[in-house]
This record gives C-alpha cells, sequence and structure tokens, in this order.
C-alpha cells in the first residue's frame, strides 16, 4: 500500500521505475570509480525484447475491441 502525504510529509509515493533508475545509477556510479566495465548487451536485449512485448500487448487489444467492432456490425447488417 503506498503512503502519499503532502509535500511536508515523511513519505513519498513509490514509483517502481524511480526506484530502478536509481539503483542503476548507483550500480553504475560505483563501477565508474572502480573503472570496471560491464557488458550491457544483455541489459540492452532484454529490454528491447520487454518493450516489444508491451506493444505486442496493445496490439491484441486493439485487435480484441476491432473483433467486437466487427461483430456488432455484422449483427446490425444482419437486422
Amino acid at each position: 500500500m503506498t503512503t502519499k502525504t503532502d509535500e511536508n510529509g515523511p513519505f513519498r509515493e513509490f514509483i517502481f521505475e524511480d526506484w530502478l533508475r536509481e539503483g542503476i545509477e548507483g550500480v553504475c556510479n560505483r563501477a565508474k570509480h572502480r573503472k570496471a566495465r560491464f557488458d550491457t548487451s544483455g541489459f540492452e536485449s532484454h529490454m528491447r525484447n520487454a518493450c516489444k512485448e508491451q506493444l505486442l500487448a496493445m496490439r491484441s487489444l486493439v485487435d480484441s475491441f476491432i473483433e467486437v467492432v466487427d461483430k456488432q456490425e455484422e449483427e446490425t447488417e444482419k437486422s
């Protein structure tokens, strides 16, 4: 459960993307100080695939709506 208060309150809304971004930035900053090199090709590939899956999910939803509209049109034409 997310607790929200005004700007002077002790809590702020938890946003997963912000939390993840802060964590990744922290790891990257530590790596810069240690001069470590990370292979990010796997990360980039997974992020691209995740984006593609989101688009495919939206396409599926739109296709479903189109089918409903088509069925309604067919029923109207039959009447």
